[in-house]
């Protein structure tokens, strides 16, 4: 008789990535983990986070640790949610929908890319109860902008999420060095956005998107204090600190060394934060440095390799296994008590 072998689970995030990247053909993996140019950005998203030291506070009482957090109309099971990745049905025959089936089982948000392989419309027909952020990269034709708004509205998306930091194409050596289009790659059914106006885009499109919607717009791609106050004074609702995953601006800044600053500027408003990262502690580093969710891109695309659906289950499960354990460790009972007092910058 044979005996049928159960799925081997990753037991840590490292293993995780490790079967990810075992399973995934080669230029989609290279096509997902590279950035622009020498890759100092993408490098630095990732370093910059072992400058910032954790000082952990002890008898505090752990016993009980609350994760949850609320976060635009949702209560997170911790504050952790899918950035937007486009193309994704290169990794999983089902792309975008398994990543919204696992997101629906941790009860988080789904971003979805513009140039996600498979429609919204067949996503929400599928995982009706989905938690949908829609995002924009360009605000052109106007006409296109306001029949997407309408659709997306009657299809109860929470917010609308516009991409601003790449208004011009990045030059990736590793991707063009494997001459590979992720757009051959993988079954499609959404349409192709007019990315070519993405390069007009400016803070009177971002004004005139605020008059024509009440959706909650989070403004993506902030980097500094001065565009972080002024998403607020054109109507963003939220702000998303982020540098694209180091696949914009080489030598850029990292995501985090940014953080502190944006947060002392905007005070009490609603910060996303993305770029490096890769455990549940990077997680606490972010919110106690100022930002009030978590995303995660490449690090989703993995458990989607890995397991589909089940696979971004088991990846939440992982980073939310850690963050409480670092939560712990640092003598943090709740989200609340998480700020900038745990955190030596070395």
């Amino acid at each position: 008789m044979k005996i049928k072998q159960k799925k081997m689970q990753p037991a840590t995030l490292r293993e995780l990535y490790k079967m990810a990247k075992s399973r995934a053909p080669k230029k989609a993996w290279n096509w997902m983990n590279n950035g622009t140019e020498r890759e100092l950005t993408l490098g630095q998203n990732v370093e910059s986070f072992k400058k910032y030291k954790m000082n952990s506070r002890v008898l505090r009482d752990v016993s009980k640790i609350n994760t949850q957090v609320n976060f635009l109309g949702v209560k997170l099971n911790f504050p952790l949610i899918i950035s937007p990745v486009g193309y994704s049905t290169q990794f999983h025959k089902y792309g975008e929908l398994e990543l919204a089936r696992g997101a629906y089982l941790q009860n988080t948000f789904l971003t979805l890319s513009p140039v996600s392989s498979i429609r919204i419309d067949d996503i929400i027909k599928k995982v009706p109860k989905s938690n949908i952020i829609y995002q924009f990269y360009a605000l052109n034709p106007r006409k296109w902008v306001v029949n997407e708004i309408k659709k997306v509205t009657k299809l109860k998306v929470k917010a609308i999420c516009v991409g601003t930091d790449v208004p011009v194409k990045s030059v990736k050596y590793q991707t063009r060095e494997d001459r590979y289009d992720a757009r051959k790659h993988g079954k499609k059914t959404n349409p192709r956005p007019p990315l070519q106006k993405m390069s007009s885009l400016n803070w009177n499109d971002i004004i005139w998107l605020r008059k024509i919607t009440k959706l909650p717009i989070i403004i993506k791609g902030i980097m500094n204090a001065e565009d972080a106050k002024k998403s607020f004074k054109c109507g963003a609702n939220a702000i998303w600190v982020s540098n694209h995953g180091g696949r914009s601006l080489d030598s850029g800044i990292a995501s985090i060394d940014v953080l502190k600053e944006i947060r002392k500027a905007v005070r009490n408003k609603i910060i996303i934060f993305d770029g490096g990262i890769r455990t549940g502690s990077d997680i606490l580093k972010a919110i106690s440095l100022g930002a009030n969710i978590a995303s995660i891109g490449r690090p989703s695309l993995c458990g989607l390799i890995v397991n589909g659906s089940k696979g971004v289950n088991k990846t939440f499960e992982l980073f939310k296994e850690e963050f409480i354990s670092t939560m712990g460790l640092c003598g943090c009972k709740s989200i609340n008590e998480i700020n900038h007092k745990i955190i030596k910058n070395y």
